[in-house]
């Protein structure tokens, strides 16, 4: 394998040991994603009405199954490739030699998605080079998270723009005429349970920041990163997971909707060897549980393999505290925002949820989390009610 090639130019760039805010200070610590790569991005249209109406799990599920495809697809292949997951939908990159696979299978799950769920799973491919001519470069590191998760930083305008072609640039949607190819969602797996703080009392809340343009965005990260460290502690202070909570059974429901969106229907062959690896998988768990404990004392830390903070050209994290510190919180990210700082959405639940499992690789695998009841939905609905009205102020000037 040429390490030097474009198609491995994110499987050989150097995992960073930092903290985030550590990563922020230096903008060279990110690279520039090569110019013939290619933007892959899902997303559910009209995802916050299926929200509101109970359809939270088959969302989650349909957007966590688009990564899943294009990991497969990769991994085939080889290749580790950057992605951003949103809730209802992703954000990839792939270099041109996978494009075409991803292309056909991503077809099938768009159109299982349709026939059994009713939803319109909107699929873009925008090339690199369009949005770099753009003069928006995107840029990413790889920040070593746990030993078994590294996790893409992005910076740059580029994904914005990119998000911005998907919905108002149909040259670039997925056609609906493209040939399907069979789908393999190995690696993936859906629980949607609610797990409760570290800390009896704590909060669990979900945060959303939208830079402005007023000073840089690494900037505008690392403060709100530093004021969070002040108020909650650090990134492992404040995580919202216990490793106690973990288990590797599989929601029986879960397991019915991955059999539509792989086989278009209900597969009793494909169940079967579902809940026969489920009860596997559980029991080699509950072993290496109890192996570790006896050698340790202590129960193995798996939590740190979780979706808590990420960064796209904006900042969306999930963590847990004490509600003391909320108004404090409040209180500085009102004053930012009236600042022009950025633009801010956020919510407060009891609990979070562990939603999605996956698996990019033989040994990398990633827990995605929210809020209970949707937090990063019920944010993203106050941050864009903020921008829409800031829109209109600036419209009027």
């Amino acid at each position: 394998m040429d390490k030097h090639s474009s198609e491995n130019f994110y499987t050989y760039l150097p995992v960073l040991h930092l903290t985030l805010n550590q990563l922020l200070e230096d903008t060279k610590n990110f690279k520039p994603i090569p110019n013939d790569w290619v933007l892959v991005l899902t997303d559910i249209v009209d995802s916050t009405n299926y929200f509101k109406s109970g359809h939270y799990q088959e969302v989650n599920l349909v957007a966590v199954s688009s990564l899943s495809v294009v990991f497969n697809v990769a991994r085939h292949a080889d290749i580790n490739i950057p992605f951003i997951y949103g809730g209802d939908g992703a954000t990839l990159l792939v270099p041109p030699t996978i494009v075409d696979e991803c292309k056909g299978r991503l077809a099938t799950l768009r159109a299982n998605t349709l026939k059994r769920f009713g939803m319109d799973l909107r699929v873009s491919f925008i090339p690199m080079s369009d949005v770099i001519k753009a003069g928006l470069p995107i840029s990413v590191a790889k920040l070593n998270i746990s030993p078994s998760y590294n996790q893409a930083i992005f910076l740059g305008d580029g994904v914005s723009y990119a998000e911005s072609l998907m919905k108002h640039a149909p040259e670039y949607l997925l056609p609906i005429n493209t040939e399907q190819k069979p789908i393999n969602l190995k690696g993936l797996e859906c629980k949607w349970k609610a797990l409760f703080p570290p800390r009896p009392g704590d909060e669990v809340i979900s945060l959303i920041v939208v830079p402005l343009g007023k000073i840089e965005p690494e900037e505008v990260f690392k403060n709100v990163l530093n004021k969070l460290d002040k108020f909650y502690g650090s990134f492992s202070d404040r995580h919202p997971l216990h490793p106690k909570h973990f288990s590797t059974m599989t929601h029986l429901k879960t397991m019915l909707h991955s059999s539509r969106l792989i086989h278009g229907g209900v597969s009793f062959k494909y169940m079967v060897h579902k809940i026969i690896l489920a009860t596997v998988k559980s029991i080699h768990l509950t072993l290496k549980i109890i192996w570790h404990k006896i050698f340790t004392g202590d129960t193995p830390d798996m939590s740190t393999s979780s979706d808590t903070l990420k960064i796209d050209n904006n900042l969306k994290t999930i963590f847990a505290g004490s509600p003391e510190y909320l108004p404090g919180l409040i209180e500085w990210l009102d004053e930012q925002e009236a600042d022009g700082e950025f633009v801010y959405g956020i919510s407060i639940a009891k609990a979070s949820v562990l939603t999605c499992y996956i698996k990019d690789s033989a040994t990398a695998h990633v827990r995605f989390l929210d809020g209970f009841g949707g937090g990063y939905t019920l944010a993203a609905i106050e941050m864009k009610k903020k921008l829409a009205k800031l829109a209109g102020k600036n419209n009027k000037k």
